[in-house]
């Protein structure tokens, strides 16, 4: 009983969680940090459950423009913070769309750590962005992308197509499926 009591003890002492710091930005993005003295960088990842796989026909593509567009906004220098947040010392900022995720992640010097919380917020939830952010990106993903070749068109069809087919193959690696595992691998 007594070895029992000291090991809880020395456990509720030594618990990492206690420092747990939270705190609500003004538009209701709940914030909970865990900080570490000894950390030289802070990261920031938001996933999304939401990609291309979720797209059809009518709005293909959409996933992505809306990635682009999340880091746009007129009231932050070049209108974009991955441009703003880079200038401001992180290290690594991107946003990636997959088949059922978007993401938006970045990197930064930890004493920074309130500025990207702060900025991330405002990219998801506070946005002011108009028809010249819209073309901008649009004109970024058709360059990224270039235009629809044959092949690329070829490759569309041939999921739709398979798709429509047989379910099961396309629901393999979707959300449904995945939500039956018990456990998933990140890539």
């Amino acid at each position: 009983m007594v070895v029992l009591c000291i090991t809880a003890f020395i456990l509720l002492a030594n618990d990492p969680f206690k420092n747990i710091e939270y705190f609500k930005l003004k538009n209701g993005f709940q914030v909970y940090m865990l900080p570490d003295n000894h950390a030289e960088k802070t990261s920031i990842l938001i996933s999304v459950g939401v990609g291309y796989g979720d797209e059809n026909d009518n709005n293909f593509g959409i996933s992505h423009l809306v990635e682009h567009l999340i880091f746009r906004d007129a009231r932050v220098p070049h209108r974009d913070y991955l441009d703003y947040l880079t200038a401001k010392g992180a290290t690594y900022v991107n946003g990636q769309t997959n088949r059922f995720e978007t993401y938006y992640t970045a990197t930064i010097d930890s004493n920074k750590s309130i500025l990207l919380v702060k900025s991330f917020a405002k990219m998801l939830f506070d946005k002011n962005i108009t028809k010249v952010d819209l073309e901008a990106e649009r004109g970024a993903l058709q360059s990224e992308i270039k235009e629809p070749n044959k092949m690329a068109i070829a490759i569309w069809n041939i999921a739709n197509l398979i798709k429509k087919i047989s379910p099961q193959i396309w629901l393999k690696d979707s959300k449904e499926y995945s939500e039956t595992k018990t456990a998933r691998v990140i890539q």
